[in-house]
């Protein structure tokens, strides 16, 4: 009795590991993180009233120094990487180098928008993406600070077992020395903050396929945060604001597509800091960052149930021998 179980299952078995394997030739894993700051302002309150004043920020603060650096980096599948940095003055245009690698149609460099046709976004391909560019005053008319992050695994490109992952993780900061001056208004103090409309898409996926199976691990988790601090002549925090958004996608029956966060015109605006004449350093920090793994079900499993075939079969041929 035994014995014709094992003939008659091990056939069963065998076609299902080999099923199991062919099933997620569409699985993938992805992680896409877009933020653009559009237009980073600096509103005045001349008499500390809590109202913005239409006066030009430059009659009452200065800028005296500071740097701006872009940062991007893209690794894919372990051993490909891509990368690069660019350095500007205080109010330069610091554009880092375009990376991307794996398949790269469809993106380009500073050429990607909240418009999701403009971002790669594509769980079915191999990929990994970044991108960050910063220009323009706060001062006038307005900074503007774009991190993109975008990676993906498609489940087609490892079958048969293996590993393969991307990370991916840009920086934008600007640290400026502003001068307050109090000549023009014979008050001890003024107050200002800081405006922002921003664009913002975060999504991780682990396809269901995945997070179903057992025997298939994926991971994937996008991130975008915008940060904004002044500090005093002493090196005291007199202002933090910020934002963030953080996808984590999970491997688990019914969770790898739980969360997508996506703003569209959404308006940052900081409390009011009342300063005295003096020099207070302000420091930008803007980032995205995406990672995704993905590891098939063993090739072992496959040979496993190529094997239990072989044996079912020899079995059925002793039979009829």
């Amino acid at each position: 009795m035994k014995k014709n179980f094992v003939k008659t299952m091990a056939p069963f078995i065998g076609l299902s590991a080999l099923a199991m394997v062919s099933a997620h030739t569409n699985a993938g894993v992805m992680a896409t993180s877009y933020l653009n700051v559009s237009a980073l302002l600096l509103e005045i309150d001349v008499n500390n009233d809590g109202i913005a004043d239409q006066v030009n920020p430059l009659d009452y603060v200065s800028i005296t120094g500071g740097q701006r650096t872009t940062q991007t980096n893209a690794t894919l599948q372990g051993a490909n990487t891509a990368s690069g940095v660019a350095l500007a003055g205080t109010l330069g245009t610091s554009d880092a180098a375009f990376s991307c690698l794996g398949d790269c149609s469809g993106v380009s460099e500073n050429g990607n928008t909240y418009d999701l046709d403009t971002l790669k976004n594509d769980i079915t391909s191999t990929y990994a993406v970044s991108d960050a560019l910063i220009e323009g005053s706060a001062l006038g008319g307005g900074a503007t600070g774009q991190t993109y992050a975008d990676t993906a695994m498609s489940g087609a490109s490892t079958t048969g077992g293996g590993t393969a992952g991307s990370i991916i993780t840009n920086n934008v900061f600007a640290d400026l020395l502003i001068q307050v001056n109090k000549d023009l208004l014979g008050e001890d103090t003024i107050s200002f903050r800081f405006v922002a409309i921003y664009d913002l898409f975060v999504d991780a996926i682990i396809s269901e396929d995945i997070a179903d199976d057992p025997l298939l691990t994926g991971l994937a988790s996008a991130s975008a945060s915008f940060s904004l601090d002044v500090n005093d002549e002493s090196g005291a925090e007199v202002l933090s604001a910020g934002i963030e958004e953080t996808d984590f996608a999970r491997d688990q029956p019914g969770r790898g597509n739980q969360n997508i966060f996506e703003v569209d015109n959404g308006a940052f605006v900081t409390d009011w800091l009342e300063v005295n004449d003096g020099e207070y350093q302000l420091e930008i920090l803007q980032s995205s960052s995406a990672q995704v793994n993905y590891v098939p079900a063993p090739a072992s499993l496959a040979l496993f149930g190529l094997g239990l075939v072989g044996l079912g079969a020899a079995a059925r041929r002793k039979r009829t021998a």
